[in-house]
């Protein structure tokens, strides 16, 4: 049997869009059912204050301008 997505060790979370390996950083608690299914997650708030790098820019400048074409 070949390789299935969930064999990976690195997956993009459902929780950040990210690719990291082990916990989310977005996720502050977990409270769980008896059963051990999750009953609900606590998120923290995504930090909003990072500056931009001059690589950044000029992304998101080239980003911006295929989208008005």
């Amino acid at each position: 049997m070949g390789m299935v997505a969930s064999d990976s060790p690195i997956q993009k979370c459902c929780h950040c869009g990210m690719y990291h390996v082990g916990s989310c950083y977005m996720i502050a608690a977990v409270d769980y059912f008896p059963n051990g299914t999750v009953k609900r997650i606590e998120y923290r708030q995504p930090a909003t204050d990072w500056p931009l790098v001059e690589t950044d820019m000029a992304d998101w400048e080239a980003w911006a301008k295929e989208g008005d074409k």
